[in-house]
């Protein structure tokens, strides 16, 4: 899944990027929808760091 991942967004055009996609308050360049995914996956990733301390648990392994 990641290199299927990464082959797709490595081909993107810059016409791809800049091109209009649905995102969630309406059309938007399709690079700041990804942006906007890849921040959201960083915050849930911190969130989940949390929740694992406050259970005494280790956070992620990086």
């Amino acid at each position: 899944m990641r290199a299927a991942t990464n082959a797709y967004l490595a081909g993107l055009t810059d016409e791809e990027l800049d091109g209009l996609v649905p995102g969630f308050s309406g059309p938007g360049p399709a690079a700041d929808i990804l942006a906007l995914l890849v921040i959201h996956t960083a915050n849930l990733a911190g969130d989940i760091t949390s929740v694992r301390g406050i259970q005494g648990a280790r956070g992620l392994p990086f």
